[in-house]
């Protein structure tokens, strides 16, 4: 039974040890939800089986694409937990897993160190002892978990697992399960194994109808104390709202050490802690309180409304991945800031700025880059008019139009105006301000004119003098004829 832990008892090292990741070259694999159990998976004409991609087939180093559609199985996935694997689906078509366990306390998903799971959403009903996704050293971006299984007490019933070096980024977790003792449910459960370490949340959304919404925990084992640290930075966490159900809550078991949560730039109101000082204060530094607002929290649509004032806007985005996108794909900054929670409200962006050319206005350069600011993953068009009413001039991505710029083109000795708007899938900016680019051709450099000389007249020839001979008869003969 994988993924089973019972709080205070965690996998002994001896058994973890023996689990490594296999030494094979890597491949691409393939799987749909009317794939082949026998098919090597290799051919995305011709996939196979979720089941057999994941748990036969692949080995480490393998990218293993879900194509779209809803999987239904109830084998959990990963075997004793997959090293280096990338499991993905496309961003913005994201397959479904609908896994129902075969006996309770099965994880769906368990993977490890190096690996990878995003784009993807995940629907449990495992329940009692079981997790949805388990995470040991891996990441998870782009997901949404969500588990229904009921919990007893004395078990354990977990959205998602988060084992020391796990990140978890643009994200929901979700527990709606019932009955039982919440003690041993959450949507998020960090927990330590060995020495244990740190997990990551950012711009994660996690969320219990009926128990704790984060859970940090440090067990003693084998291995002697351990620790368990959580650091989440634009998290929303919202758990049950009575007592034994708070937003945030840290366990320490069987002599471990400490568990703690710092948390920053982040949505949750209530806390229980180990120790005071486990948990950053609600409300303290730059962590809100008010409640989010959903489109419908009920049916587990975790989009953010308008009038959420206690998430938009309110994030950092230090930290975060240049190429960072939300839980749908989106732009992770629409606004001014990133939002809290794994949703970025879709925001019209604002107006570029235009802050210069290359070369510098003025240069001779017929066809000078513009370059300015303007929001993240946005395209920008320029005009050659300062309303933006002109033919378009050139476009580019924001990434682009801040370097190298914007290429445009204008004639010798000119000056033009140009003006520019952002777009992105909310819809167009404003006009920017006006900037004006002159193009400055010297004239042609005209040599002087040089009066021609006249030509030197040819020297006289030279007249031949006879030479006088002994016998003067004979050279006066010959002289004269000569002279003729």
């Amino acid at each position: 039974m994988q993924g089973r832990k019972l709080l205070g008892l965690i996998v002994t090292a001896a058994a973890l040890l023996t689990l490594a990741p296999e030494a094979a070259s890597a491949a691409n694999l393939y799987a749909s939800p009317t794939g082949s159990a026998m098919d090597d998976c290799t051919n995305s004409m011709a996939p196979c089986s979720l089941e057999r991609a994941v748990n036969t087939v692949s080995v480490s180093g393998d990218d293993i694409t879900l194509l779209p559609g809803t999987y239904t199985t109830s084998t959990p996935l990963g075997g004793g937990g997959a090293f280096n694997r990338t499991i993905h689906g496309a961003p913005g078509a994201r397959p479904t897993i609908n896994f129902t366990a075969a006996s309770t306390g099965e994880t769906g998903i368990f993977l490890r160190g190096g690996s990878v799971i995003r784009d993807v959403v995940i629907e449990s009903t495992a329940g009692n002892g079981g997790s949805a996704l388990f995470l040991d050293g891996a990441t998870g971006e782009r997901i949404s978990v969500h588990e229904t299984g009921a919990h007893a007490s004395g078990s354990e019933t977990h959205a998602c697992t988060l084992n020391p070096e796990t990140v978890m980024r643009d994200s929901v977790c979700w527990y709606s399960g019932a009955g039982g003792s919440t003690t041993n449910a959450n949507a998020i459960f960090a927990q330590s194994l060995f020495p244990g370490g740190t997990a990551t949340l950012r711009n994660v959304t996690a969320i219990a109808a009926n128990a704790p919404a984060i859970r940090v925990i440090a067990a003693f084992n084998t291995n002697g104390p351990s620790v368990m640290d959580l650091t989440a930075t634009n998290v929303i966490a919202r758990g049950g709202g009575t007592a034994g159900e708070e937003d945030v809550v840290t366990t320490v078991t069987g002599g471990a050490l400490s568990a703690t949560a710092t948390l920053d730039h982040s949505n949750y109101a209530t806390e229980s802690e180990n120790a005071s000082g486990d948990i950053t204060d609600p409300g303290s530094g730059t962590n809100v309180t008010t409640a989010p607002a959903f489109v419908n929290a009920g049916t587990g649509d975790f989009h953010q409304l308008g009038t959420s004032a206690g998430t938009l806007n309110l994030g950092t985005a230090t930290g975060q991945d240049p190429l960072e996108r939300d839980i749908d794909n989106e732009e992770r900054t629409m606004g001014s800031a990133p939002d809290i929670g794994a949703d970025e409200l879709a925001e019209e962006p604002p107006a570029p700025i235009m802050t210069g050319t290359d070369p510098p206005s003025g240069s001779n350069e017929n066809n000078p880059l513009l370059i300015g600011t303007a929001a993240p993953f946005s395209v920008v068009h320029v005009f050659a008019s300062s309303d933006c009413s002109a033919t378009e001039a050139g476009s580019d991505t924001a990434e682009v139009f801040a370097s190298p710029g914007i290429g445009v083109s204008v004639p010798d000795n000119s000056s033009t105006t140009f003006s520019a708007n952002a777009v992105n899938e909310a819809g167009t900016s404003d006009c920017s301000g006006p900037f004006t680019y002159m193009e400055v051709t010297p004239p042609p450099v005209t040599p002087p004119v040089v009066a021609p000389q006249p030509l030197p007249s040819p020297a006289p020839a030279a007249k031949k003098k006879c030479k006088k001979k002994k016998h003067r008869a004979a050279a006066a003969k010959k002289c004269k004829k000569k002279k003729k």
